[in-house]
């Protein structure tokens, strides 16, 4: 009885053990696509050798897609997709009810004849932000190759999450080195990420809004909008606050309370590496009778794209 006890002991021991070391909990492998938004044998192969990756290294919990059904008539509708920005809310509900915390999406690049780039993103299912970021160069030998994908894509995988500072997937501040210029009286605004998607040519720059006034209306004019870097100039396609999305989004903020929003600029290609100035036009008012109103343009400059 008394050894009975101990081997029970030592196993709940253990178990708890395990479940605190695996820090990156609940991941799902959406399908990783070319450049142009397309899946093709490689980018099926790649998943596949992804989700394979992450169970093999034993640091997530994987959502194995074969084991959700309930999903894949959601996914097969899904178009465009490349970052949980463009996911449906039913798909996002149908992730987090199976238990989702975290979703991986990869891009397929072509960089010579012979040569290809593999990009993985890991982003944040319920706050939308990339988590971590990796690539590597494949030549079009090792993709023909199912040993040889599979031990490039581990080696990425690992890197990813092992030699990136853990298996706690933290969210990573924005490259420094940007600068913001404040233009809303009694609020605090942080610049979180600025994040390049080659297939959909965008850049969003995504934003957390907190104030010390009382409760405020606060809108974002995204067709106000504008940014220069490599001496173009990008319009805005769209903007989010907090659950609104359009060309002008709205929401309200509550005193010390922190809301995110994001602007989404168009025709911007991998080429263009930051972001020289952008020009982020804002409208605040109270909540209650309209007063305190103040109308201005966010200036931000130096930022950097994470393509």
């Amino acid at each position: 009885m008394k050894s009975i006890f101990l081997f029970l002991l030592v196993f709940f021991v253990a178990h708890a053990a395990n479940s605190q070391n695996s820090k990156c909990h609940n991941i799902y492998v959406w399908d990783i696509v070319d450049e142009n938004n397309q899946k093709n044998n490689y980018t099926k192969d790649l998943t596949n050798a992804v989700e394979e990756a992450f169970v093999n290294l034993g640091e997530c919990q994987v959502l194995q897609r074969r084991n959700i059904g309930s999903l894949q008539s959601q996914l097969e509708n899904e178009k465009n997709i490349q970052s949980v920005r463009d996911l449906k809310s039913n798909t996002i509900n149908s992730l987090s009810t199976n238990g989702a915390e975290l979703v991986v999406f990869g891009t397929l690049t072509t960089i010579g004849k012979k040569e290809f780039e593999l990009q993985l993103r890991i982003e944040n299912l319920s706050t939308t932000k990339i988590v971590r970021m990796k690539s590597i160069d494949i030549e079009i030998n090792d993709l023909m190759d199912n040993a040889s994908t599979r031990r490039a894509v581990a080696e990425l995988v690992e890197d990813l999450i092992i030699k990136q500072g853990g298996t706690k997937l933290e969210e990573s501040p924005v490259t420094p080195g940007y600068k913001v210029k404040n233009c809303l009286n009694g609020y605090e605004i942080k610049i979180t990420s600025c994040i390049g998607n080659i297939g959909e040519q965008t850049a969003t720059i995504s934003f957390e809004f907190k104030h010390n006034r009382p409760h405020q209306n606060l809108s974002i004019y995204s067709y106000k909008s504008t940014a220069y870097g490599n001496k173009e100039e990008f319009k805005s396609k769209f903007a989010t606050l907090g659950n609104d999305k359009g060309a002008s989004p709205r929401s309200i903020i509550p005193t010390d309370i922190t809301i995110t929003g994001s602007i989404t600029l168009m025709n911007v290609l991998p080429s263009n590496k930051k972001i020289d100035k952008a020009l982020i036009s804002l409208n605040s008012y109270n909540k209650d009778g309209g007063g305190d109103r103040q109308n201005c343009q966010l200036e931000i400059s130096n930022l950097t794209i994470q393509w």
